[in-house]
């Protein structure tokens, strides 16, 4: 199935992550993705208007089917490489054109919003290291419950009102910080990071 909102994505990631990294792993790109779209339902939004949704994988992390189909398809038209000293980790082209399409397609009605909610996602990871982030997310309320009862199915459907319970709870705590969502961001990710390590202290007691 044909996703333009995953294509966008992993696009836009690629291009983002320039500011720290050559490239990004498979299960980064999922990782801040599924952080965009967390955001986004914390800026209001359902988890239905990403597009497309996650499951939990095996490893403990998000995992989207269309980001993998998608993937794929920029592989073949070399748009994204993968890394052959590294395999799993993609870089974009550096292409003038391709870099100039996805920043204009960042600017459409269509798009707009999700580039500021990925922008957002990886900004808020900049002064931490990514797998640090991926061990931390796992403490997160949808990717914690699938992980205790190794469930596969989709990571905050619309039945699921736990996500918007959690961070209604975020926003009585910071006010509804909505002009500057980076500041909740890096709230949550820090938050998560004390849980990730609290419960790796009382694995080693």
């Amino acid at each position: 199935m044909i996703s333009p909102e995953a294509n966008f994505d992993i696009q836009f990631l690629l291009i983002q992550s320039r500011k720290k990294y050559n490239e990004l792993h498979n299960s980064e790109i999922n990782v801040l993705t599924y952080l965009a779209q967390l955001l986004s339902v914390y800026d209001g939004l359902f988890t239905s208007d990403w597009k497309y949704y996650f499951t939990y994988h095996s490893l403990g992390g998000p995992y989207s089917t269309e980001v993998a189909n998608e993937m794929l398809q920029l592989k073949r038209k070399g748009i994204v490489f993968e890394s052959k000293e590294t395999p799993n980790y993609y870089s974009i082209s550096d292409s003038t054109n391709v870099i100039e399409s996805v920043l204009k397609l960042s600017k459409f009605d269509r798009f707009k919003s999700r580039a500021m909610y990925l922008e957002t996602a990886f900004n808020a990871c900049l002064t931490k290291s990514l797998p640090e982030v991926f061990h931390a997310l796992k403490e997160e309320p949808g990717l914690s419950d699938a992980e205790e009862i190794g469930s596969r199915t989709v990571l905050h459907s619309e039945s699921n009102k736990m996500i918007y319970e959690y961070f209604g709870a975020l926003k009585r705590e910071l006010g509804d910080i909505r002009e500057d969502i980076l500041i909740p961001a890096s709230v949550w990710i820090d938050y998560l990071l004390l849980l990730s390590e609290k419960k790796a202290g009382e694995t080693n007691d």
